[in-house]
């Protein structure tokens, strides 16, 4: 839960994941209770939405061969809500994204429809996943690793997950 944006239910994880083709879920930590946890041996996928679950789901493949999948499906619905209040500007050349890793890279990949030419770069507090990252992605560390961070990258353009906006 704590990798996911505030105000992100069950349900709202749900619907965007029936709308993306995904029935039979378990939603491990926000609505799943024990029995789910003992019989997860028994999915035929596992859909990773944040970097914790990511060696829980290689461990299962490891052990039990079940394949995973990284997806954020929330992105278009978080992209949307963002810009309801402030829309997006008509060009950006320097964006940050501040989320945890899974999640900002799939706004960035939506974000790179909309600004081909960008630099889009993915910052976050949480686990940073190599494989995952691409060269200008940053872990912040430190309180004073964002300030430092936007300073340096003139950004145009900061979405943000709205716990950092206290921060910045």
């Amino acid at each position: 839960p704590l990798d996911l944006p505030p105000g992100t239910t069950a349900q709202t994880l749900r619907r965007a994941l029936h709308a993306a083709g995904f029935h039979h879920l378990r939603l491990y930590g926000l609505d799943s209770d024990l029995t789910h946890y003992t019989r997860a041996a028994e999915n035929r996928l596992n859909l990773v939405i944040a970097p914790a679950g990511l060696p829980a789901a290689r461990w299962l493949q490891k052990t039990f061969g079940t394949p995973y999948q990284i997806t954020w499906p929330l992105a278009a619905h978080q992209l949307a809500a963002a810009t309801q209040t402030t829309p997006l500007p008509r060009t950006a050349k320097n964006i940050l994204i501040l989320h945890q890793q899974i999640a900002a890279n799939a706004l960035r990949t939506l974000l790179q429809k909309t600004y081909p030419k960008a630099r889009i770069t993915c910052a976050t507090s949480f686990t940073l996943i190599g494989a995952l990252a691409k060269p200008q992605d940053q872990k912040l560390r430190e309180e004073t690793d964002l300030p430092a961070l936007v300073q340096k990258e003139h950004c145009d353009l900061i979405l943000a997950d709205p716990l950092y906006q206290r921060t910045l």
